[in-house]
C-alpha cells in the first residue's frame, strides 16, 4: 500500500497495476461502460422501490 504522502505518477500506477500504456484508452472505456451499467441498474432499483405518487 502506498503512503498517502507519496507522489505517484500515472506511469508508476500503471506499472503497479501491470497495465501497458497502450491499453489505457480501452481500460478507461471498459471501466466507464461497467460503471454506467451499474448505475443504470441502481437507478432502476431505486425507481422500483420508490413509492408511487
Amino acid at each position: 500500500m502506498l503512503a498517502h504522502r507519496e507522489d505517484v505518477s500515472t506511469r508508476d500506477l500503471l506499472s503497479m497495476l501491470n497495465v501497458p500504456l497502450e491499453a489505457v484508452p480501452a481500460v478507461v472505456e471498459e471501466t466507464g461502460r461497467l460503471l454506467a451499467a451499474r448505475l443504470s441498474v441502481a437507478s432502476a432499483d431505486d425507481a422500483s422501490a420508490a413509492p408511487e405518487r
